[in-house]
């Protein structure tokens, strides 16, 4: 049987006389806003527990990246250097026009390392860099040897180079020349040297390897 019209007016006053009763009682606000609270506070912490948990696999996907990178550019600098394993780079030998740069370090090798090689021991020679007349200063001589003995040959000699100004270092690649400046600025150069692109340092009567600026 359906409502009559009187019915349903008087069903809609006690609903809303029950709603004003229901929104001015204190407890039940305090109730309602409980559960809405609580129920926004369930659904944030849900939130952020997934923004953690994605924010911890990027980190770990980072941190994952960055040490295949190293491993990737050591392995690179470990293989560049290889490949200079046959040059010296050699500072001081006085520069002049139309020179005959193999000539002139074979001389070097003859006089001043009693050192006997011929043109068939150089693979190539030549001066790096720009020349700047006005600085009136010798570019340095990057040496390639046909053969790592021929290299060492001369190498092992550099000590008899003491008292004059030519010295003969080793053809480091760029971060282990950067490094073997840091430790020599730190330790003086007495203290500091390379041998196949491996710096040394004598700290404390002890000899240690710097694999890095860590180790400085």
């Amino acid at each position: 049987m359906p409502f009559t019209r009187d019915q349903l007016e008087d069903i809609n006053q006690i609903i809303s006389a029950t709603t004003t009763k229901l929104l001015m009682d204190e407890n039940f606000i305090r109730v309602v806003t409980d559960s809405v609270s609580q129920a926004v506070l369930e659904q944030l912490n849900k939130k952020i527990d997934v923004q953690n948990k994605t924010i911890s696999e990027l980190k770990a996907e980072v941190t994952s990246l960055k040490a295949a990178y190293e491993k990737g550019t050591e392995d690179l600098d470990k293989l560049e250097q290889y490949t200079r394993r046959n040059s010296i780079i050699i500072y001081g030998i006085p520069e002049k026009n139309n020179e005959d740069i193999i000539v002139n370090i074979l001389d070097l090798f003859q006089n001043k390392l009693n050192a006997t090689l011929s043109v068939e021991n150089i693979d190539r020679a030549h001066r790096l860099g720009k020349r700047h007349d006005e600085r009136n200063s010798a570019r340095p001589v990057i040496v390639k040897f046909v053969s790592y003995r021929c290299r060492q040959l001369i190498f092992s000699k550099k000590k008899l180079l003491k008292g004059c100004k030519i010295t003969i270092k080793e053809n480091l690649t760029s971060p282990r020349a950067k490094l073997l400046r840091a430790a020599t600025e730190k330790y003086s150069h007495r203290c500091v040297w390379s041998i196949d692109g491996i710096i040394y340092a004598k700290l404390n009567g002890s000899i240690k390897i710097i694999h890095s600026i860590n180790d400085i």
